[in-house]
């Protein structure tokens, strides 16, 4: 208290990331929590910002649950072996021009016969 005037401070609380990307880049305003990148959405009729945010932020604990941790590692292994192999095609292709090969079978017995020294 000041001079016998109390003062009501506003609670501020701010939105997790995104439950579903991951995304830090969340606004809340107007009773309504969005997410900018994948538009996920928390929207209530007739509620306050506050109140939403808590809706937004009220969720099991997914950063800690080893299932799900082990689910994203696999889908990233996953998209980094899907790379390696368009990588690894586009080195095929990129070797069957050199060599003059036809498909990609042909480029592989001309591998094979360079390292096994039969020279092409």
């Amino acid at each position: 208290m000041t001079n016998g005037k109390r003062f009501s401070f506003v609670k501020t609380l701010l939105p997790l990331p995104c439950p579903f990307c991951g995304s830090s880049d969340v606004v809340a305003a107007f009773g309504i929590v969005s997410c900018y990148l994948c538009n996920a959405e928390v929207s209530l009729q007739n509620t306050n910002t506050y109140y939403a945010i808590q809706v937004w932020n009220c969720r099991n604990n997914i950063e800690s649950d080893k299932a799900y941790k082990a689910k994203n590692n696999a889908i990233l292994q996953a998209k980094i072996w899907a790379q390696e192999a368009r990588t690894q095609k586009a080195v095929v292709k990129e070797i069957g021009k050199l060599v003059g090969c036809k498909n990609d079978w042909e480029v592989v017995e001309a591998v094979k016969k360079c390292i096994f020294g039969e020279i092409v």
